[in-house]
């Protein structure tokens, strides 16, 4: 029964274009008066499993709520009310699925106050798409976190949005202080910084060259500490949005061993002094440096005397100690821009550049026989030794490295044959 001050409820079959309108559209749409469904849309049909609209006219809308909130709609369909506001439910339609829906319900003034017009728009597939996409991105920072290598991310404006844990454990910093910063925070370097942005500026195919490509950088953990980086750089594109995606790796340790290999390449294992193939080297370009400015260039080939007792009385160990300390005393008896340098044995090479006149090596010639003369103790025994030195130089004697090293030697051999403990020069 109808409340005389209020108009007579209409019989929504009557709604003529209104009802065709409804008709057409895609979402659940029916209409509730005083408790029961007096419309459904051929979209209600469908979403509640039955043959046609017809069929879901009678029932109580909550008869296809799963849950509580068929309950609640019994109680007061109001409560679900609003102009703007959707409530997210599940449908009990007859084919029992429990589709997701975002629920929508007015008031339908015209036909009485326990009127209601609702709508339902199926959600399903989007929560579904959503569960994925997290659990995508779930799978993706699980990756970002096992992964060894450091992954930094940076917008268009070098400002860090991705910061893994191994970059955390690499450059000493929590993500949370770095997310949100500038790539300078843990990129010192300035080329490294200002290659950074030039990518992030020009990007595309303008950049393709410098992306793809291993660059090694300095890096900087929180306690200021530099460190060696190599850094591979991608581009990622986001809609219109750019991001540059570094992975790092912390080189020290290559970069250890690459010193390591390189100084037994070049330098004597038990003296640190130059070995004959970094001699050959730096005396290449002595000369070379030689002829540009017309100086003169002194090679000494020197052979220490009474070294072959020591070996035999004290063994290896002692010998070996008695050559670090012949080399010690040869590096003060020259310049740091000369160069000293052991061949094997007991032979070194002494390269003596930038000379004015030839009497120069004369005198370092003897300030080294002094040192070499005065006793070397090793463990609890005292030694003299001396040495034999022969000298060549450049351009007089000779002007090709091999020409040199063999005239001085050809000396050195000649000094110990008169006597040791004294130089010649190659042309005397």
């Amino acid at each position: 029964m109808t409340d005389r001050h209020e108009p007579p409820a209409r019989d929504p079959g009557n709604l003529g274009f209104e009802h065709e309108v409804l008709d057409h559209v895609s979402n659940l749409v029916c209409i509730s008066v005083d408790g029961r469904i007096v419309y459904a849309n051929p979209a209600a049909a469908r979403a509640l499993a039955m043959d046609s609209p017809s069929d879901i006219l009678e029932h109580r809308f909550s008869d296809f709520l799963d849950g509580d909130y068929g309950a609640l709609w019994d109680e007061d369909p109001g409560a679900f009310a609003g102009e703007t506001k959707s409530t997210r439910v599940r449908l009990r339609p007859n084919n029992g699925k429990r589709p997701s829906v975002d629920l929508t319900v007015r008031r339908l003034e015209s036909l009485g106050r326990a009127a209601f017009v609702i709508e339902a728009r199926d959600v399903t597939e989007y929560i579904r798409a959503s569960v994925a996409t997290r659990k995508r991105e779930q799978r993706l920072r699980g990756i970002l976190d096992a992964v060894g290598d450091g992954i930094v991310a940076c917008d268009e404006k070098g400002i860090v949005t991705i910061f893994n844990p191994a970059a955390e454990s690499m450059f000493g910093r929590r993500a949370r202080d770095v997310l949100g910063g500038d790539i300078a925070i843990v990129l010192p370097d300035p080329f490294a910084r200002d290659r950074y942005r030039h990518l992030l500026e020009v990007g595309g195919e303008a950049c393709r060259g410098l992306l793809e490509r291993t660059n090694e950088f300095c890096g900087e953990r929180a306690d200021k500490y530099a460190f060696p980086i190599e850094m591979l750089l991608s581009e990622l594109i986001e809609g219109r949005h750019r991001l540059l995606i570094a992975v790092v790796r912390d080189i020290t340790e290559r970069k250890r061993e690459e010193e390591r290999i390189r100084r037994l390449a070049h330098y004597d294992a038990v003296t640190a002094l130059p070995n004959r193939y970094l001699l050959n080297e730096r005396l290449e370009r002595a000369l070379a440096r030689a002829r540009r400015g017309r100086s003169n260039v002194a090679l000494m080939f020197l052979d220490l005397d009474r070294f072959k007792p020591v070996n035999d009385t004290l063994g290896h160990e002692a010998g070996d100690a008695l050559l670090k300390d012949v080399a010690a005393r040869l590096s003060e008896c020259v310049r740091i821009t000369d160069t000293v340098a052991r061949l094997g044995g007991d032979e070194f090479v002494v390269v003596l550049e930038g000379l004015e006149e030839e009497g120069g090596a004369g005198l370092v010639a003897r300030k080294i026989l002094e040192t070499l003369h005065e006793p070397f103790l090793i463990g609890d025994r005292t030694f003299v030794i001396g040495a034999s030195m022969g000298i060549s130089l450049f351009p007089a004697d000779a002007e090709r490295a091999d020409e040199l090293i063999a005239r001085a030697d050809a000396a050195m051999y000649r000094a110990k044959a008169g006597g040791r403990n004294a130089f010649l020069f190659a042309r005397s």
